[in-house]
């Protein structure tokens, strides 16, 4: 605002590109010659079987939604330092059983020391999710294992198998442009959005402050 930039805060519901950037907000349509996109990560579903209805109000993708729960049964697929850190945060006043589809833990070593010093966190490897059922007092996920198909009772089943780029509300023709617009210095990413595994702060105000740099340089040189 010091410098006169317009501050909205609104949530993007679509993103579209015909001569100029269409941005469809809750509070109407903004209209721009070059987007900077910084929309971050949001979690990899899990396409593997399908969750029936009355299972989905007890599966999620992000811890947040059941951080205080007490006494409860809780399954964590996935092996990489989310699952862990989920499994953390929830084993001290849980029964947390974490299931890795194949051997390799893909998460730093003092996640899994400290992981393995929690009485309430029990681990399972090389553990494929053949159905996950609902029923009034829960969940049961079926399991097929080195052993054999074996079943699992939960009350919550969290899925923490990886991050995307949050690109959802990008619409069809902008997807397809993406890269053209790049190259035309009209459209940037910056941050999580674009940087796969490397998702640190300082590497996205980087991106932020080199997208500026870039901009401002075209801007200039058009006048």
């Amino acid at each position: 605002r010091e410098v006169g930039v317009a501050v909205q805060f609104s949530e993007v519901l679509h993103l579209d590109h015909q001569e100029s950037f269409i941005i469809e907000t809750e509070g109407g349509k903004l209209y721009s010659r070059i987007a900077v996109v910084a929309s971050g990560t949001r979690p990899r579903r899990f396409t593997g079987v399908e969750i029936p209805p009355e299972a989905a109000e007890r599966v999620f993708y992000e811890v947040h939604p059941i951080a205080g729960v007490n006494g409860k049964r809780i399954a964590i697929i996935g092996a990489g330092d989310a699952a862990f850190d989920y499994a953390l945060n929830l084993g001290r006043q849980n029964e947390v059983t974490i299931l890795n589809r194949g051997q390799k833990k893909r998460c730093l070593p003092l996640l899994v020391e400290r992981a393995e010093r929690c009485l309430g966190i029990s681990y399972r490897e090389n553990t494929v999710i053949a159905a996950i059922k609902g029923w009034r007092h829960g969940l049961v996920l079926d399991i097929k294992g080195p052993a054999g198909k074996w079943e699992l009772s939960a009350d919550y089943v969290i899925f923490a198998i990886g991050r995307v780029s949050q690109l959802d509300y990008f619409s069809e023709r902008l997807t397809k442009m993406a890269s053209e617009l790049e190259e035309r210095g009209l459209l940037y990413f910056v941050g999580d959005v674009k940087n796969d595994i490397y998702r640190q702060s300082s590497i996205a105000v980087g991106d932020g402050v080199h997208a500026a740099m870039k901009i401002y340089r075209g801007v200039r040189c058009k006048f």
